[in-house]
């Protein structure tokens, strides 16, 4: 798949107009030296060519027949999307369930043990609980979209995940099925060379509408598969 993407790539470089810019003709060179053993030293190139370019003035010419638009004030959209309230409600009680057992043990049976052994059974529990939790917080997924970037949020973590609009290929949601019968989705982000990221996906329908009503606007191929809103 990622020799695929970067042939592809080749192919639209040199079927570019015979009359190239500055800009495709500093991208074509640099493609030529694509590496897919360092693919973040090529990305910094990559971006740098791009902000170099994008921070040149540039000569438009305007005709005197031509009328001038005048410039609207824009009107911020929502931006961040959050899973659907059912499903974080019923993440806190998954998460919440363990330690009412440990609470409600430990009220019954408090005679029978020790401060020392009452301390280490809060210990150990409260080390359980803790992984039990940033696993279970792993699939909140929150999605921001800003002027340059697709930002995934989790609930748990302190380091957003970014991903530069210009360098997405496609966005699709995936659907799986368990053993069990149980069905999830996710979000799949594939950039220019075929690299693919998945995140959890459980937005609720209205949400889902307009994230994708704006992801139509900023990556070209998209795909929300048959999905209709979490649990429905």
């Amino acid at each position: 798949m990622l020799s695929k993407s970067v042939k592809y790539n080749k192919i639209k470089l040199e079927n570019m107009k015979k009359h190239p810019t500055t800009l495709e003709q500093e991208a074509k060179t640099l493609w030529a030296t694509f590496d897919e053993q360092n693919v973040e030293k090529f990305w910094k190139k990559y971006d740098n060519l791009l902000d170099q370019h994008k921070q040149k003035p540039q000569e438009v010419k305007i005709s005197s027949t031509t009328p001038v638009t005048p410039t609207l004030p824009q009107i911020n959209p929502k931006t961040v999307f959050h899973p659907d309230a059912l499903y974080i409600f019923g993440k806190l009680c998954v998460v919440s369930f363990p330690l009412l057992i440990v609470v409600a043990g430990l009220h019954e049976s408090i005679d029978s043990f020790s401060v020392s052994q009452i301390t280490a059974i809060l210990l150990l529990s409260a080390i359980g609980w803790v992984i039990f939790a940033f696993f279970s917080a792993a699939n909140v997924c929150s999605f921001e979209l800003t002027k340059d970037h697709l930002v995934i949020r989790n609930a748990l973590f302190f380091v957003n995940k970014k991903v530069l609009w210009r360098r997405i290929e496609s966005i699709h949601i995936q659907q799986t099925n368990d053993p069990e019968g149980k069905t999830s989705h996710e979000l799949v982000v594939t950039d220019l060379i075929g690299f693919k990221q998945r995140f959890a996906y459980t937005l609720s329908a209205k949400n889902h509408q307009q994230l994708y009503q704006v992801l139509s606007k900023k990556v070209s191929r998209i795909d929300a598969g048959n999905y209709k809103g979490y649990l429905a």
